[in-house]
């Protein structure tokens, strides 16, 4: 983080925002989990056995709004191509070379 805070992308509030993500990341996975488990969909039968209806589980309509809000999140954060191009860093100080250590004189 001191990287990010260095170029003047990471303020302190942004450390709860990339807590939130951490949280986020760690509960899609816990999501799969379930959804590996049970399956992604849920079947209903009548009493003699027959398909009374299916409808998507619960675990997966939450795993895809986590994906979803992830997502966001990452952009916000600068984690896509489209989230880099919007941010606005300070450049790096770097050392300046002489012209005559370009050239090898």
């Amino acid at each position: 983080m001191n990287e990010l805070e260095e170029v003047g992308t990471l303020a302190i509030p942004d450390r709860q925002f990339i807590a939130r993500y951490c949280e986020q990341l760690a509960r899609r996975d816990e999501l799969a989990e379930k959804v590996k488990k049970f399956g992604d969909v849920q079947i209903y039968k009548n009493p003699d056995g027959s398909v009374k209806c299916m409808q998507v589980s619960p675990w997966a309509s939450e795993l895809h709004r986590c994906i979803a809000l992830l997502s966001r999140m990452a952009a916000e954060l600068g984690l896509t191509p489209s989230g880099r191009s919007g941010l606005h860093v300070k450049p790096k100080d770097t050392p300046k070379v002489s012209s005559r250590n370009r050239t090898g004189s």
